[in-house]
């Protein structure tokens, strides 16, 4: 496995990408557009 904080990077934006985008705001945007 490569060290690099790239390939971490690259771990973590796959990981997101599996997951559905229902709203691209986060948690605490929605609630402050209340």
């Amino acid at each position: 496995r490569r060290g690099s904080i790239a390939a971490e990077i690259d771990d973590i934006v796959k990981e997101f990408a599996k997951l559905p985008v229902l709203d691209p705001r986060t948690p605490d945007e929605i609630i402050g557009y209340d």
